[in-house]
């Protein structure tokens, strides 16, 4: 419910939904169960969407610390974590956590996943935002049309993730002039 409330711009009520899911979770599986751990990320990712942006950074912090103890640093739900504390991060404005997550993040997803891999790609696009953020377009530009292309090679130039690489990656360009 709390995903279907977001998608149409519900959030309070995504968010309401969200609590309720993760204390369901905590109580029925336990704290360090995955399930939990993806919840408490979604609840994060919530916070985010009404921007209590302090709260959302908590969160994404302790899912993040909770993946490495449970799967390890190199688990793809603990490099998807790291993304999303990326975007925590610049959600309160501390550029330098961000890209320095943001980083590791893509690293750790190309060692473990491939270039190729669509998650990987994707953590690709954010860090070119980040880079975009600081101002650092010839980094954002490079990152960007490395996510376009890999997203036309994975995914097809008909994708909707490769066309909003298409248009993130004009807007760039925009940006960059």
């Amino acid at each position: 419910m709390a995903n279907r409330y977001s998608a149409v711009g519900k959030y309070e009520q995504a968010l309401e939904y969200a609590e309720k899911v993760y204390s369901q979770f905590v109580k029925v599986l336990g704290e360090d169960h995955p399930d939990t751990i993806n919840s408490l990320n979604n609840l994060a990712n919530r916070y985010s969407a009404v921007g209590k942006y302090e709260q959302a950074l908590e969160y994404a912090e302790k899912v993040y610390s909770q993946f490495v103890k449970v799967s390890g640093e190199d688990h793809p739900d603990t490099i998807n974590s790291l993304n999303n504390l990326a975007n925590r991060y610049c959600d309160v404005g501390n550029d330098e956590k961000a890209l320095e997550y943001g980083e590791k993040a893509y690293s750790q997803s190309v060692k473990e996943l491939g270039e190729d891999h669509p998650n990987t790609i994707r953590i690709l696009g954010n860090l070119s935002n980040r880079y975009c953020d600081v101002g650092n377009y010839e980094k954002a530009l490079e990152y960007a049309g490395k996510a376009y292309s890999q997203s036309v090679k994975v995914l097809g130039e008909d994708h909707p993730d490769t066309i909003r690489r298409r248009r993130n990656l004009s807007d760039l360009y925009h940006k960059a002039v």
